[in-house]
C-alpha cells in the first residue's frame, strides 16, 4: 500500500499559471471594453429619461411643448421648462465652472465648435450621479441640449461621453439629428441608420467623422453599442 499522493510538479503549475495568464491578457481588454459600452448606454440612457421626465412635467404645468418660448436664452429656457422637475447637484450659469470644457471629435480632432458650452452664460448642470448638462444656444423651434455623462472626466470624446439630444416645439425630446435639429434640413424624421453611420455630414457617427449623431445610434439600435458602433 502507497502512501505518496501524486502532485503537480513546480514546472506544471508554472506552465498553468502561464497559460491562465495569457487567456487573462487576450479577454480582459474585451471585457473591459464591453463593461465600459455598457455604463455608456446606461448613464446615456438615465440622463433621456431624466430629460424626458422634465419634459413631461413641464408639459404638465407650461403646456403642450409646441407653445413653449423657444427664443428664450439657455439660461431662462432651463429656468423655466427643466429646473422645476430635476434633482441637481451643482449649477454653473454665468460662471466659469472649476473644470476646463474642451472635447475631441471621434476622429480626433478638437471639437470645441459644437455648442457654445465654453461660454460662462451656457448653463452647465451637474446632476446627482455626476452627469452634466449643457443648455445651447437657442433655436427658432429647439433647443439643443449636451451632455456629458460622466461630467467632466475623460475621455471627453463626442461618441463616447459626450452626446447631444434636442427638445423640439415638434417632436418633444429627440436625439439629435433627427427631426428639426438638424443642419442642412436633408434628412428630417427620415433620417436612418445608415445615413447617421455614413453619411458625408461631418456629424456622422464614424470614427472619420465627428460623432456628433452618435446618440441617435445608440438608440435606434435598442439602447446597445452594437458592433459597428465606432467604438
Amino acid at each position: 500500500m502507497s502512501f505518496f499522493k501524486k502532485a503537480f510538479t513546480l514546472s506544471e503549475v508554472l506552465i498553468t499559471l502561464g497559460i491562465i495568464g495569457m487567456v487573462a491578457t487576450l479577454t480582459m481588454p474585451a471585457v473591459i471594453a464591453n463593461y465600459q459600452k455598457q455604463e455608456t448606454v446606461n448613464r446615456l440612457k438615465k440622463v433621456y429619461s431624466v430629460l424626458n421626465q422634465a419634459v413631461k412635467g413641464a408639459e404638465l404645468n407650461e403646456g403642450e411643448i409646441k407653445y413653449w418660448n423657444f427664443s428664450l436664452s439657455p439660461e431662462n429656457f432651463y429656468k423655466t421648462y427643466i429646473k422645476p422637475y430635476i434633482t441637481v447637484s451643482q449649477e454653473f450659469i454665468n460662471s466659469d465652472p472649476p473644470f476646463d470644457i474642451s472635447y475631441k471629435c471621434l476622429n480626433g480632432r478638437i471639437c470645441n465648435t459644437y455648442g457654445s458650452y465654453s461660454k460662462k452664460s451656457t448653463p452647465k448642470i451637474i446632476l446627482n450621479d455626476g452627469s452634466m448638462i449643457i443648455f445651447d444656444l437657442p433655436q427658432n423651434n429647439f433647443k439643443i441640449i449636451l451632455t456629458d455623462i460622466n461630467g467632466y472626466k475623460k475621455p471627453n470624446t463626442w461618441g463616447k461621453d459626450m452626446f447631444a439630444f434636442s427638445i423640439q416645439a415638434d417632436g418633444g425630446l429627440r436625439p439629435y439629428g433627427l427631426g428639426a435639429a438638424i443642419s442642412d434640413g436633408s434628412f428630417g424624421d427620415k433620417m436612418d441608420r445608415e445615413k447617421i453611420l455614413n453619411s458625408s455630414n461631418a456629424r456622422a457617427c464614424n470614427k472619420s467623422k465627428d460623432g456628433v449623431w452618435c446618440a441617435a445610434l445608440i438608440m435606434m439600435d435598442g439602447w446597445e453599442i452594437t458592433k459597428d458602433y465606432p467604438w
